[in-house]
């Protein structure tokens, strides 16, 4: 699978955000977070 490099205008990203881009569910984008297939860091309980 090729890698392709999107510059989005928001610095940070919500899981609803990814979700809506990706056209995945929650439960997939989550899973990919705490995987660390997707880059992220978390603000309390909300990962960005």
């Amino acid at each position: 699978m090729e890698r392709i490099r999107v510059e989005l205008d928001k610095q940070w990203l919500s899981v609803a955000d990814i979700c809506e881009y990706m056209d995945v569910s929650t439960f997939v984008v989550t899973s990919l977070l705490r995987s660390g297939e997707l880059p992220a860091v978390k603000f309390g309980r909300e990962w960005r």
